[in-house]
């Protein structure tokens, strides 16, 4: 295949702190005492960083609205009071169910009277939704907390999960056990809520219990309600860190969106989840505690495409909790962030025991992230840019440009399309649970072969799944990995062959599958399938195949032959590929 790429084949510690003193910036030095702004959690002891002391101006203001309006009028980020009204009456009757149900499990179980009265069980939110940055079509991420008779298997997934199955307002539940953390995922009056698990060591959980900042909370909980307790006690420390609540508030939605759009938003793809991009921009909200949103988003990505990223500078925004003395109980071991050389972005949550958010992320994947904040960068400063006269250098320039969508089927020549297939819907969502929490394996696999090939390959998971049609199977969810092929040293085209890496991914799923006996008699029965395929852009599938992916190919082969004459520098920046894209 004469193309510019080559070809591919198969056979069936700190802060943003340093990178923003570098802008030679005025700072001064100011710890945030212990306490003062944690009373909740007071062995949170918050960084003592130096502050930027660049303030806002009145122009901030009015730029830093219509930042606003562009995400409420143009993005629907908002949602409107009636949405709003609805969502608070949900979670209070979803509170009304969880407290119906503990006292019908005590009850049961033979518990007494006054126990069965007063057991209690409260529902707390986590997530985008707690933290005020959620927009109509957001999911609620939500906590049952529950006394400690309750258990997990028998009356959480047992009796909840049967109440909630049964009640009129909820539909499409599915319970996903096997999850690193637990969670029943319905829809209640048509909003998506994820329901999490945790049981304390209380008697009662009453409404004294107004929020779960203090570690004894942890007390004899076993992993699985310590990881879901910490959902809602990381979103509680990042409000109380933060200096400016709604200047946060707008500044994550601007991230959340602009990373969705770009294609980096996505944890079990090996990018950046919820908690780790909410955790980045309260690091700049804290470090620069006086700028409005036009202005911080400049400095995030400033900081973050120049932050020396490896697991020797974690990103924190409190001394890190892993003083196991701290609690007379014990915590297991496993839980806690440990620095390993693995770990290649590290964004560690503030509460206690510090864990890495960020434990997913792969070179690829670094690799994306990197590129795409040097380009917010790039549209930020062009955004902010002014002449001589205090006017807009570029006054055709809107922020909008930085929610562009990355058109990835455009970007690249080459392909891995991986189908997620199911016969029945309640199976599809066990299966595709399953196959997305194993498919960054496929590209620790396909990392592992560029090693030996000599590095000239460049992989892009896409997180967004597509439904195309499958004529054995009904549910279909197809993701995609976007692959570019570099010419060697001695500027030859490469060739590669990905039958043999297919092949082990396919091996390690069938071991993975054995250990799932649910998984294996679906296999069996011909319920579900998973196919993996190479696939060129002209070979894709309609729904997702660019309309003019035959001229793009005769572009990509005129551009093979002109990098004959070029520099590779110069070659590079011609390349249609993740990186170059116009600005202005």
């Amino acid at each position: 295949m004469n193309e510019d790429y080559g070809s591919l084949s198969t056979t069936g510690s700190g802060s943003a702190l340093n990178a923003l003193n570098r802008l030679g910036e005025l700072t001064q030095s100011s710890a945030l005492g212990a306490g003062q702004a944690l009373d909740q959690s007071k062995n949170v002891v918050p960084l003592e960083i130096e502050k930027h002391l660049e303030r806002s101006t009145p122009e901030d203001e009015r730029e830093s609205q219509i930042i606003i309006d562009i995400l409420r009028d143009d993005y629907n980020q908002y949602e409107s009071e009636a949405d709003k009204r609805k969502r608070e009456a949900i979670l209070g009757k979803l509170d009304g169910i969880i407290k119906e149900w503990v006292k019908f499990a005590g009850r049961k179980d033979g518990k007494d009277q006054e126990t069965i009265d007063n057991s209690g069980g409260k529902i707390f939110t986590f997530g985008s939704y707690r933290l005020g940055v959620h927009s109509p079509d957001t999911d609620i991420d939500a906590l049952c907390v529950a006394p400690r008779h309750i258990e997990r298997t028998r009356h959480f997934f047992g009796e909840l999960s049967e109440i909630l199955k049964n009640h009129p307002s909820v539909s499409k539940l599915t319970e996903v056990r096997e999850a690193f953390v637990p969670v029943i995922k319905m829809k209640f009056e048509e909003v998506d809520i994820d329901l999490l698990f945790a049981r304390v060591e209380y008697k009662e959980v009453g409404q004294d219990l107004v929020n779960l900042l203090d570690d004894n909370i942890l007390r004899n909980c076993d992993k699985e309600s310590i990881r879901s307790l910490n959902g809602c006690r990381v979103t509680d420390i990042i409000l109380k860190l933060v200096p400016n609540k709604e200047n946060f508030r707008t500044t994550l939605r601007v991230i959340k969106l602009w990373a969705k759009n770009r294609g980096i938003y996505s944890n079990v793809m090996g990018y950046l989840g919820g908690v780790a991009w909410a955790i980045l921009v309260a690091n700049i909200c804290i470090i620069c505690p006086y700028l409005s949103p036009n202005k911080l988003l400049n400095y995030f990505f400033k900081a973050y495409s120049e932050w020396e990223w490896s697991s020797e500078k974690p990103i924190l925004l409190t001394e890190l909790q892993n003083d196991r003395t701290k609690v007379d109980f014990a915590v297991e071991q496993d839980l806690f962030y440990e620095k390993r050389s693995t770990d290649l972005m590290p964004i560690i949550t503030p509460a206690f025991p510090s864990m890495n958010a960020t434990y997913n992320v792969s070179q690829s994947t670094k690799r994306v992230m990197l590129i795409e904040f040097e380009k917010g960068l790039r549209i930020t400063n062009c955004l902010l840019k002014r002449d001589e006269r205090g006017s807009k250098f570029y006054p055709d320039l809107t922020w909008k440009r930085l929610f562009k969508k990355a058109n990835f089927f455009k970007t690249f020549v080459h392909f891995i399309q991986i189908e997620i297939l199911s016969k029945t819907d309640e199976f599809h969502k066990k299966w595709t649970g399953f196959i997305e929490s194993k498919i960054r394996k496929l590209l620790q696999q396909l990392e592992k072969l560029n090693d030996i090939k000599g590095n000239f390959m460049e992989f892009r998971p896409w997180p967004r799944s597509y439904h195309l049609t499958n004529p054995t199977f009904e549910f279909n969810d197809t993701y995609f990995f976007g692959i570019r092929i570099k010419k060697n040293d001695s500027g030859m085209q490469m060739r590669v062959d990905l039958t043999e890496t297919i092949k082990i991914f396919y091996k390690k799923l069938k071991e993975w599958i054995k250990l799932d006996e649910k998984l294996m008699t679906l296999i069996i029965n011909k319920q579900v399938d998973i196919q993996v395929n190479y696939k060129r852009r002209e070979q894709l599938p309609e729904e997702v195949r660019p309309k003019d992916a035959a001229l793009y190919n005769l572009n990509d082969v005129s551009l093979g032959k002109r990098q004959n004459r070029q520099t590779a520098e110069d070659a590079e920046n011609e390349m249609r590929d993740d990186y170059q894209e116009e600005i202005v």
